[in-house]
């Protein structure tokens, strides 16, 4: 069977959108972060020291508190912020030195504290220590 030229352009012009589709999918799949999330239910959780090697800051999911972030300021000093908006619950990233909230559009400081927005408190810190080999995070 023979096929025109406009068929042959329409078919390869739907396998070059099915190729792209399927590789941008490939692509979003590889940037999701889920994979890479750790996640802990205790009150109590430790990360090994060693997963700070590559990246200062590692975001944590805590079955009740949510997303933390927990950063490496030296060799032994840690700290743990909640990545959850205190006006209503939204997720909190990191944008530039500090943080915002995807929601509404509060902004923190990279400690945490408010800087304006419709948030009417800092977002919730946890103490962190360096003990040994792990960092532990305390969540209230």
């Amino acid at each position: 069977m023979k096929t025109s030229r406009r068929e042959f352009l329409h078919q390869a012009a739907c396998g070059s959108c099915l190729a792209i589709a399927g590789s941008s999918l490939l692509f979003l799949e590889s940037c999701s972060s889920s994979s890479n999330v750790l996640t802990y239910d205790t009150n109590t959780f430790s990360i090994p020291k060693s997963e700070f090697a590559t990246m200062p800051n590692i975001v944590v999911k805590h079955k009740n508190a949510g997303r933390i972030l927990v950063k490496q300021i030296s060799d032994s000093e840690y700290e743990s912020i909640s990545l959850v908006c205190t006006h209503s619950g939204g997720k909190v990233n990191e944008v530039g030195d500090g943080l915002k909230c995807s929601l509404h559009g509060s902004t923190f400081d990279k400690n945490g504290k408010l800087l304006g927005g419709k948030a009417q408190k800092d977002l919730p810190v946890y103490p962190t220590s360096a003990e040994g080999d792990n960092v532990v995070v305390k969540v209230s």
